[in-house]
């Protein structure tokens, strides 16, 4: 019996002593390049009003979502959403990602920024106001109010 309560004053006596690495402080810089968008003759801006006349053609959002993909093989350039989840919570992971054979690809800004300029074409847009980039863990949203000038 002495030895077990000796044991336990022992451990913790050392666990006690570990004191955690706290968190520095750190700070970020970034800028959100609209060249993709402006490049291909589509006006931008992050105000909800311009000085100009415009024709509303309505709401657009394009959504790039990060997944597992199989190594070595490429991800496919259009996804598709997954209708059969009911709730965006509890995402179906495979299993075999933990053995080497999937890798994960992050969300593309790239890819959701080609993804509205398409979008924006179909429907006759050149310009895009009230324009919203959402950076979340696993996906991106742009989102806007797609015009004709």
């Amino acid at each position: 019996m002495k030895k077990l309560v000796f044991l336990i004053l022992v451990v913790g006596l050392f666990t006690a002593c570990v004191t955690p690495k706290m968190p520095e402080p750190y700070g970020f810089s970034t800028l959100l390049n609209y060249s993709p968008l402006t490049d291909k003759g589509i006006f931008v801006t992050e105000s909800n009003s311009v000085s100009f006349d415009y024709k509303t053609l309505g709401s657009v959002s394009a959504t790039e979502v990060g997944g597992w993909v199989k190594k070595g093989k490429k991800p496919k350039a259009t996804r598709e959403s997954n209708k059969s989840r009911n709730d965006d919570m509890y995402v179906d992971i495979d299993r075999n990602q933990y053995t080497g054979k999937y890798v994960y690809v992050a969300p593309s800004l790239d890819m959701a920024m080609e993804r509205m300029v398409n979008t924006l074409k179909v429907v006759g847009a050149n310009g895009i106001i009230n324009l919203k980039v959402q950076f979340e863990s696993d996906r991106i949203i742009i989102s806007g109010m797609a015009i004709k000038k």
